[in-house]
């Protein structure tokens, strides 16, 4: 019998080392060296009972932090971590900058972009970032990519306590279809700028045929119109999706120059609020 019992401790704690394995690995960074927070998946109560998943990374050492929720396109959502890693990668390069990171997984990615459900689900998400007792409250930041930042515009536009905005690649002009109206309660993400009370970075690629360049410029025009602190930068070269590491051909494309160049104005940007 006791022979049985430590055949049996033995095998559970192999099993326990296998299920661990995926967490001490991501706990590393590529050459081996520990990274400096410790990620935890979370569990999001959404507005309707539904629920959400989220990658919470927090800073070790003593917070409370500021903090980022990061928001990824229109159809990054299901295993972010996974399918989608630039996201969580971008959350670790925070994290090692010391603030807290949280990578939002969607529910649903079939719904129509300007969906209210999008704007709630977020909201929920800030809820949960919020309450973390790590983070700082008066230093929360949103950064959204493509659609991610459109809904992060219109969250930002209702939630003020949000310290700053950084849209990558984000639309905020769409073109009329059928119906929509009528079966959505709809504006233009643009007209929100009216009520956007938090300093505002654009990050947009000059070769993006899906989010065109003109529209970074009506949404700088808007915001600077408005007396926010607004900053454009324009990407030279740069498509849909620059930072989408492993993306390449066509209208999305990954560029790892202009990936490390818009973080770099992101961190200014985070900063300059941050110290103010």
């Amino acid at each position: 019998m006791c022979f049985l019992n430590k055949s049996y401790l033995c095998f559970f704690s192999f099993c326990m080392l296998l299920a661990l394995l995926p967490v001490f690995a991501d706990a590393m960074d590529r050459s081996g060296a520990p990274k400096p927070g410790v990620r935890m998946e979370k569990t999001i109560p959404g507005p309707d009972g539904l629920q959400m998943e989220a990658t919470l990374i927090i800073p070790v050492g003593a917070g409370p932090f500021p903090a980022v929720l990061i928001l990824p396109g229109g159809n990054g959502a299901k295993l972010t971590g996974v399918v989608y890693p630039h996201h969580v990668d971008f959350g670790w390069k925070l994290v090692e900058q010391g603030f807290v990171a949280m990578v939002l997984n969607y529910r649903d990615t079939s719904r129509f972009f300007m969906d209210e459900r999008w704007v709630t689900d977020i909201e929920a998400a800030l809820d949960t970032l919020e309450s973390q007792k790590s983070v700082d409250t008066s230093r929360i930041f949103l950064v959204g990519f493509s659609m991610g930042g459109t809904n992060a515009l219109r969250v930002a536009a209702r939630r003020h306590e949000v310290s700053g905005l950084v849209c990558y690649f984000s639309p905020v002009l769409f073109p009329p279809k059928p119906g929509i109206r009528r079966s959505h309660s709809f504006s233009q993400p643009l007209d929100l700028v009216d009520s956007l009370r938090c300093p505002l970075l654009i990050l947009q690629g000059d070769a993006d045929p899906i989010t065109e360049p003109h529209q970074s410029e009506l949404f700088e025009v808007r915001t600077r119109e408005r007396g926010i602190p607004v900053t454009r930068i324009l990407f030279p070269g740069g498509k849909h999706g620059f930072t989408y590491r492993g993306v390449s051909g066509g209208r999305v494309e990954f560029n790892q120059a202009l990936t490390d160049s818009a973080f770099h104005e992101v961190l200014r940007f985070i900063h300059n609020k941050d110290k103010q």
